[in-house]
């Protein structure tokens, strides 16, 4: 079982969901741009890849449905931030 995110590590990744902009957001999206920007980061860069894609997936899933609820790759989840018609999936 892995650890409950901590409360900085939450505040890392919904801060970096508020500013965005986007409507929908990969989990790959949020890991990358947490490896890309270290120092915004502090908590998350702490973890290898595997553990923060991990905590981004339990931090996302407590507040946001996800998109693709059958995906069997959890690199592959997708959640949906605002509910807009015509929206783009956000990428790295």
């Amino acid at each position: 079982m892995t650890r409950k995110p901590n409360a900085q590590e939450t505040a890392e990744v919904l801060r970096f969901i508020e500013s965005s902009g986007q409507s929908l957001i990969s989990r790959n999206c949020i890991v990358d741009t947490i490896g890309e920007n270290p120092l915004s980061f502090p908590a998350m860069i702490r973890h290898n890849e595997r553990t923060r894609g991990d905590v981004v997936s339990q931090i996302m899933n407590l507040r946001f449905p996800l998109l693709n609820q059958t995906g069997k790759k959890p690199a592959s989840r997708v959640w949906i931030i605002q509910n807009q018609t015509g929206v783009q999936c956000a990428t790295c």
